[in-house]
């Protein structure tokens, strides 16, 4: 819904219509190292036991979405599991009243996943840029995602440049379907990953394809060229990852 802002300008009384902002999305992820003889039962405690008591959530409006990602290129995080929401407090409270909720009536799940995912990373994301495209292509989905660290005092400089030069180039390949959504996140709370990019095709093949088309054509505007230079200057070194969308619930 948009609002109207009063603004007083060089004591003229006008009044402008400004469209009101959109929320900011915010992302809560648990990245966990697992044993691969066993990952696989994962995915079934979190889709039986997890899966109905987020979705009380998203129900009642504290979030927006949850999913799990399954390993299938990377280093050592094996799944990845997380909550979306407008609100942070809201999306806290969700998470304490979920973990409440679980240890009480699964406790024997909770302690199956611990001995099969005996570790793990919690990072909160803010979505600075994101299209998440028109939904037309459904079914299977995999995602690549570069886990960046940045020159902290730049990187805002960073986003800014991916927003104006980088994120327009992206945008024209949701629409063409090359890819079928992206986003350019920013570090809120976790480990040393101060930005992630990840974007989303049918498989793996098509990621790679993608990628090569859309950094083409970075490379052949001037401007998208400087921006991304800078960018990698103060992000440079990552760490890569290819995740099966194994469930997505928004």
């Amino acid at each position: 819904m948009n609002k109207s802002f009063p603004l007083a300008v060089v004591g003229m009384l006008v009044a402008v219509q400004l469209p009101a902002q959109e929320p900011t999305l915010m992302v809560l992820g648990q990245y966990y190292r697992c044993d691969q003889g066993t990952e696989a039962r994962v995915d079934t405690i979190i889709r039986r036991t997890f899966g109905p008591v987020v979705q009380k959530h998203i129900d009642a409006g504290h979030l927006t979405g949850w999913g799990l990602y399954s390993h299938v290129m990377g280093t050592d995080w094996r799944r990845l599991l997380y909550m979306q929401g407008t609100d942070r407090d809201a999306i806290l409270d969700a998470r304490a009243a979920i973990v409440q909720e679980l240890s009480q009536r699964h406790s024997g799940a909770l302690r199956e996943l611990g001995q099969i995912c005996p570790s793990h990373d919690d990072y909160i994301w803010t979505v600075v840029v994101n299209n998440a495209g028109s939904g037309a292509q459904a079914g299977p989905a995999m995602s690549l995602s570069a886990y960046f660290e940045c020159h902290i005092p730049r990187q805002e400089l960073a986003d800014d440049l991916f927003r104006a030069h980088v994120a327009p180039i992206f945008d024209r390949h949701v629409e063409q379907g090359t890819i079928r959504g992206y986003a350019w996140l920013a570090h809120r709370m976790g480990g040393k990953v101060r930005r992630l990019l990840t974007m989303t095709a049918a498989d793996a093949k098509s990621l790679f394809n993608a990628q090569d088309a859309i950094y083409a054509d970075v490379d052949a505007d001037q401007a998208a060229a400087r921006a991304q230079r800078a960018i990698d200057d103060i992000c440079g070194p990552h760490d890569d990852y290819i995740w099966n969308q194994t469930i997505v619930v928004q």
